[in-house]
């Protein structure tokens, strides 16, 4: 069997709702995704283009959340 994957890219986001609850108009923030891969094991990593961004959106999310 031939792997069909090889040589593809895609794009991956991480996503965080300001407003979760909402029902339609939940806020998202998106950051994109890259990934660092060891060339001896194969180990791979994830990491957030704008963790802080990130951060920030779900702690407002957390906030209005309390009471």
């Amino acid at each position: 069997m031939i792997d069909q994957s090889q040589g593809q890219e895609l794009d991956q986001r991480l996503r965080v709702d300001r407003d979760p609850d909402a029902l339609l108009f939940k806020e998202p923030l998106y950051s994109e995704v890259r990934g660092w891969v060891c060339g001896r094991c194969g180990y791979c990593e994830l990491y957030a283009v704008d963790p802080g961004e990130l951060l920030t959106a779900w702690r407002e999310a957390q906030e209005a959340e309390t009471p």
